[in-house]
Formats: structure tokens, sequence, C-alpha cells
């Protein structure tokens, strides 16, 4: 157990981690913009308009949270890293019904904040 502690300290895991995280988010914002280009015009463009907008999301989350924590702020970057997984759950609810990333793209922010909250998409999962 002490012994994975000691990753929290190393000065080249924590490096390791930080390059990942904006591999990731640049990544994340790579998908999204493939994403509407190759559906542009075909029927299940709004599905992929609700996921592009969902990997720009997640990336800008990252990126923030990664920078966050490179300056030591880790409340405010745990904070983020908590709306990411907001994201996750979105992200499996379209997953699990296509109609459900239809329905919050087209969906104003009333029913955004009735039906998508992270506690019924948690419910949901």
């Amino acid at each position: 157990m002490l012994e994975n502690l000691k990753a929290l300290e190393d000065t080249n895991i924590i490096q390791i981690r930080h390059e990942l995280a904006d591999y990731t988010a640049a990544q994340f914002l790579e998908a999204s913009e493939e994403i509407v280009i190759q559906n542009e015009g075909k029927e299940t463009e709004k599905e992929s308009k609700a996921i592009s907008i969902l990997l720009k999301i997640g990336a800008a989350l990252i990126s923030g949270a990664n920078k966050l924590f490179e300056t030591g702020n880790t409340y405010a970057a745990a904070a983020l890293v908590r709306q990411l997984v907001e994201v996750e759950y979105l992200a499996w609810a379209f997953e699990d019904d296509k109609q459900e990333a239809e329905k919050w793209i087209d969906s104003e922010k009333e029913e955004r904040m009735r039906f998508f909250t992270p506690a019924k998409l948690r419910e949901a999962a």
C-alpha cells in the first residue's frame, strides 16, 4: 500500500500523468472534430453532434483540471473531475438510448435541468 502512495510524490510519474491528461484532451478534441466531419448531413447528425459536444466538454474539463492540479489547486481540480464524471454519465445515457442524445441536443435549459441532472443520470446508470 505504501508503495502506491510513493507514486503520488514521484515527479516522473506526476509528469507522465500531466502529459497523459494533455494528450487525452487533445485526442478528445480531435475526435470531436472528426465526428462532425464524418456525420455531416447524415441521419445520425444530432446524435453525433451531441457526442461531439460531450467530447469538447470533456477535453475542456480534463485540460482545466490538469492545469489546476499542476498549480496545486487540488480542490478546484477535483471539482472539474466531478464534472467530468457527469459527462461520463451523459455518454452512458447516450449509449444506452440513442434518442437520449437527440433529446439532449434539442432540449432547452429547463428540460436539461429536469431530465439530465446528475442524480437522474446516476439513477439511470
